[in-house]
Protein backbone atom coordinates (compact mmCIF):
# COMPACT_ATOMS: atom_id res chain seq x y z
CA UNK A 1 0.00 0.00 0.00
CA UNK A 2 1.48 3.53 -0.40
CA UNK A 3 1.46 6.49 1.42
CA UNK A 4 -1.14 7.95 -0.29
CA UNK A 5 -3.60 5.25 -0.45
CA UNK A 6 -3.15 4.69 3.02
CA UNK A 7 -3.48 8.11 3.89
CA UNK A 8 -6.77 8.57 1.81
CA UNK A 9 -7.87 5.48 3.25
CA UNK A 10 -7.49 7.17 6.55
CA UNK A 11 -8.43 10.15 5.32
CA UNK A 12 -12.42 9.02 5.42
CA UNK A 13 -12.22 10.50 8.72
CA UNK A 14 -13.58 13.71 8.91
CA UNK A 15 -10.53 15.05 11.34
CA UNK A 16 -7.91 14.56 8.64
CA UNK A 17 -7.07 17.13 6.12
CA UNK A 18 -5.15 16.79 2.85
CA UNK A 19 -2.88 19.58 1.33
CA UNK A 20 -1.66 19.29 -1.69
CA UNK A 21 -0.22 21.45 -4.20
CA UNK A 22 -1.98 24.00 -5.71
CA UNK A 23 -5.55 23.07 -3.29
CA UNK A 24 -5.97 22.75 -0.10
CA UNK A 25 -8.77 20.41 0.90
CA UNK A 26 -10.68 20.37 3.95
CA UNK A 27 -12.98 17.44 5.25
CA UNK A 28 -14.26 19.34 8.77
CA UNK A 29 -15.47 22.70 9.45
CA UNK A 30 -13.45 25.38 7.61
CA UNK A 31 -11.41 28.23 9.44
CA UNK A 32 -12.43 31.40 8.81
CA UNK A 33 -10.14 33.05 10.63
CA UNK A 34 -8.54 36.48 9.16
CA UNK A 35 -5.03 36.26 8.83
CA UNK A 36 -3.22 39.59 9.67
CA UNK A 37 -0.25 38.39 11.36
CA UNK A 38 3.11 39.35 9.82
CA UNK A 39 4.36 37.46 6.46
CA UNK A 40 8.50 36.67 7.42
CA UNK A 41 10.95 35.45 4.51
CA UNK A 42 13.08 32.85 6.59
CA UNK A 43 16.79 32.55 6.24
CA UNK A 44 15.68 29.25 3.88
CA UNK A 45 13.43 31.42 1.99
CA UNK A 46 10.20 30.17 3.27
CA UNK A 47 7.29 32.67 3.47
CA UNK A 48 6.01 32.06 6.69
CA UNK A 49 2.93 33.60 8.43
CA UNK A 50 3.50 34.23 12.22
CA UNK A 51 1.31 33.70 14.69
CA UNK A 52 -0.16 37.14 16.12
CA UNK A 53 2.00 36.99 19.14
CA UNK A 54 5.29 35.93 17.07
CA UNK A 55 5.66 33.47 19.28
CA UNK A 56 8.64 31.35 16.98
CA UNK A 57 10.23 35.33 16.89
CA UNK A 58 10.44 34.97 13.15
CA UNK A 59 9.91 38.35 13.31
CA UNK A 60 13.11 39.05 14.96
CA UNK A 61 15.24 36.31 13.86
CA UNK A 62 13.91 34.81 10.58
CA UNK A 63 14.84 31.33 12.04
CA UNK A 64 13.58 29.00 14.79
CA UNK A 65 15.52 26.23 16.10
CA UNK A 66 18.60 26.45 14.15
CA UNK A 67 20.36 23.15 15.19
CA UNK A 68 17.33 21.01 14.79
CA UNK A 69 17.19 22.56 11.26
CA UNK A 70 20.07 21.19 10.63
CA UNK A 71 20.08 17.96 12.49
CA UNK A 72 16.73 17.59 9.87
CA UNK A 73 18.88 18.65 6.51
CA UNK A 74 21.13 15.94 7.48
CA UNK A 75 18.61 13.23 7.83
CA UNK A 76 15.61 13.55 5.42
CA UNK A 77 16.22 12.13 2.13
CA UNK A 78 13.89 12.62 -0.70
CA UNK A 79 10.88 10.01 -0.66
CA UNK A 80 11.40 9.88 3.43
CA UNK A 81 8.37 9.54 5.34
CA UNK A 82 8.75 11.96 8.32
CA UNK A 83 6.33 13.08 10.54
CA UNK A 84 6.19 16.77 12.10
CA UNK A 85 3.78 16.11 15.49
CA UNK A 86 3.26 19.35 17.31
CA UNK A 87 3.51 21.01 13.53
CA UNK A 88 1.96 24.71 14.96
CA UNK A 89 2.31 27.05 11.67
CA UNK A 90 4.71 24.75 9.89
CA UNK A 91 7.92 26.42 10.16
CA UNK A 92 9.34 22.89 10.13
CA UNK A 93 6.94 20.76 8.15
CA UNK A 94 7.49 23.02 5.13
CA UNK A 95 11.18 22.89 5.64
CA UNK A 96 10.94 18.86 5.66
CA UNK A 97 8.77 18.53 2.80
CA UNK A 98 11.18 21.11 1.23
CA UNK A 99 13.49 18.24 1.24
CA UNK A 100 11.65 15.98 -0.73
CA UNK A 101 10.14 13.98 2.05
CA UNK A 102 6.15 12.83 2.19
CA UNK A 103 5.62 14.78 5.29
CA UNK A 104 2.70 13.77 7.84
CA UNK A 105 1.97 16.66 10.11
CA UNK A 106 -0.35 16.59 13.01
CA UNK A 107 -1.20 20.05 14.83
CA UNK A 108 -4.75 20.29 17.40
CA UNK A 109 -5.11 23.95 18.19
CA UNK A 110 -7.36 25.62 15.61
CA UNK A 111 -5.75 28.69 14.72
CA UNK A 112 -2.10 27.11 14.65
CA UNK A 113 -3.69 24.54 12.04
CA UNK A 114 -5.24 27.48 9.95
CA UNK A 115 -1.51 28.67 9.77
CA UNK A 116 0.06 25.87 9.14
CA UNK A 117 -2.20 24.85 6.16
CA UNK A 118 -1.91 28.41 4.54
CA UNK A 119 1.90 27.91 5.54
CA UNK A 120 2.38 25.13 3.14
CA UNK A 121 -0.24 26.39 0.63
CA UNK A 122 1.93 29.58 0.10
CA UNK A 123 5.20 27.79 -0.07
CA UNK A 124 3.89 25.16 -2.32
CA UNK A 125 4.75 22.85 -0.20
CA UNK A 126 3.22 19.20 -0.20
CA UNK A 127 1.58 17.53 3.35
CA UNK A 128 -0.91 15.55 4.79
CA UNK A 129 -1.90 17.17 8.01
CA UNK A 130 -4.06 16.42 10.61
CA UNK A 131 -6.25 18.31 13.06
CA UNK A 132 -5.30 16.01 16.26
CA UNK A 133 -2.97 15.83 19.18
CA UNK A 134 -0.82 12.31 19.26
CA UNK A 135 -1.01 10.59 22.54
CA UNK A 136 -1.26 7.47 24.50
CA UNK A 137 -4.89 6.81 23.83
CA UNK A 138 -7.28 8.09 21.50
CA UNK A 139 -10.48 10.58 22.62
CA UNK A 140 -11.42 13.83 23.25
CA UNK A 141 -9.05 15.72 25.35
CA UNK A 142 -8.55 19.39 26.95
CA UNK A 143 -5.74 21.43 25.43
CA UNK A 144 -4.71 23.72 27.91
CA UNK A 145 -4.29 27.22 26.41
CA UNK A 146 -1.32 29.57 26.75
CA UNK A 147 -2.28 33.66 26.50
CA UNK A 148 1.22 34.10 26.02
CA UNK A 149 2.86 31.99 23.68
CA UNK A 150 0.60 29.80 20.79
CA UNK A 151 3.10 27.22 20.83
CA UNK A 152 3.00 26.77 24.39
CA UNK A 153 -0.23 24.70 24.64
CA UNK A 154 -0.42 21.67 26.73
CA UNK A 155 -1.92 18.50 27.25
CA UNK A 156 0.46 17.56 29.88
CA UNK A 157 0.25 20.54 32.25
CA UNK A 158 -0.76 24.13 32.63
CA UNK A 159 1.80 26.44 30.45
CA UNK A 160 3.28 29.46 31.04
CA UNK A 161 0.79 32.34 30.40
CA UNK A 162 -2.34 30.18 31.06
CA UNK A 163 -5.54 31.64 32.04
CA UNK A 164 -7.15 28.22 32.19
CA UNK A 165 -8.90 28.20 29.27
CA UNK A 166 -8.94 25.05 27.46
CA UNK A 167 -9.69 24.20 23.96
CA UNK A 168 -11.45 20.73 23.21
CA UNK A 169 -9.46 18.57 21.11
CA UNK A 170 -9.19 14.84 19.05
CA UNK A 171 -5.96 12.95 20.42
CA UNK A 172 -5.30 9.96 18.62
CA UNK A 173 -2.52 7.24 19.01
CA UNK A 174 0.15 7.44 15.79
CA UNK A 175 0.26 3.69 15.55
CA UNK A 176 -3.54 4.57 14.35
CA UNK A 177 -2.58 6.39 11.13
CA UNK A 178 1.02 5.96 10.14
CA UNK A 179 1.58 4.14 6.77
CA UNK A 180 3.06 1.08 6.65
CA UNK A 181 6.89 0.79 6.19
CA UNK A 182 9.63 2.35 7.47
CA UNK A 183 9.46 6.05 9.43
CA UNK A 184 12.60 7.94 8.93
CA UNK A 185 12.57 10.43 11.12
CA UNK A 186 9.60 11.57 13.47
CA UNK A 187 9.81 14.74 15.22
CA UNK A 188 7.83 16.16 18.59
CA UNK A 189 7.85 19.31 20.07
CA UNK A 190 4.29 19.22 22.25
CA UNK A 191 5.07 20.90 25.56
CA UNK A 192 5.49 17.88 28.00
CA UNK A 193 3.50 15.33 26.34
CA UNK A 194 6.46 13.63 24.07
CA UNK A 195 6.55 10.63 26.25
CA UNK A 196 2.74 9.65 25.97
CA UNK A 197 3.43 10.25 22.06
CA UNK A 198 6.08 7.95 21.93
CA UNK A 199 3.77 5.11 24.40
CA UNK A 200 1.20 6.01 21.46
CA UNK A 201 3.42 3.87 18.66
CA UNK A 202 3.13 0.80 19.84
CA UNK A 203 5.16 -1.43 18.07
CA UNK A 204 5.53 1.03 15.38
CA UNK A 205 8.41 2.39 17.44
CA UNK A 206 10.31 -0.85 15.74
CA UNK A 207 9.85 1.19 12.44
CA UNK A 208 11.18 4.46 13.48
CA UNK A 209 15.00 5.51 12.48
CA UNK A 210 15.11 9.01 14.19
CA UNK A 211 12.99 10.87 16.84
CA UNK A 212 13.81 14.45 17.72
CA UNK A 213 12.11 15.36 20.57
CA UNK A 214 11.74 18.06 23.59
CA UNK A 215 12.12 17.43 27.17
CA UNK A 216 12.00 19.88 29.50
CA UNK A 217 14.19 19.95 32.58
CA UNK A 218 12.51 23.50 34.33
CA UNK A 219 9.09 21.95 34.73
CA UNK A 220 7.54 18.66 35.40
CA UNK A 221 7.24 15.83 32.41
CA UNK A 222 7.95 12.66 31.92
CA UNK A 223 11.48 11.79 30.49
CA UNK A 224 10.80 10.40 26.95
CA UNK A 225 14.12 8.47 26.53
CA UNK A 226 12.26 6.19 29.67
CA UNK A 227 10.33 4.63 26.54
CA UNK A 228 13.52 4.93 24.19
CA UNK A 229 15.54 1.41 25.42
CA UNK A 230 18.75 0.83 23.65
CA UNK A 231 18.62 3.91 21.30
CA UNK A 232 21.59 6.41 21.21
CA UNK A 233 20.51 9.70 22.82
CA UNK A 234 22.35 13.34 22.20
CA UNK A 235 21.44 16.78 23.80
CA UNK A 236 20.64 18.78 20.27
CA UNK A 237 20.91 21.99 21.95
CA UNK A 238 18.61 23.70 25.22
CA UNK A 239 15.65 20.77 25.44
CA UNK A 240 15.54 19.40 22.15
CA UNK A 241 17.17 16.10 21.86
CA UNK A 242 18.06 13.05 18.85
CA UNK A 243 17.30 9.67 19.38
CA UNK A 244 18.41 7.65 16.77
CA UNK A 245 19.01 3.49 16.93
Amino acid sequence: MTLITHILNVGKNPIVHRVTRGRLWRHAVRINRAVASPLVTTIDGFQIITDDLDSLSLCVYHEYEPLVREKMRSIIRPGDVVVDVGANIGYHTVLMASLGAEVIALEPHPGNFALLGKNLFMNDMPAYVYRVAASDEAGEVDLRISDTNDGGHSIECSPVGSSGRTVCITAIRLDQILPPGPIRLIKMDIEGHEAAAIRGLGDRLEDVEYIIYEHWHDRPSPDPSLYLDGWNIEIIAGDNYLARR
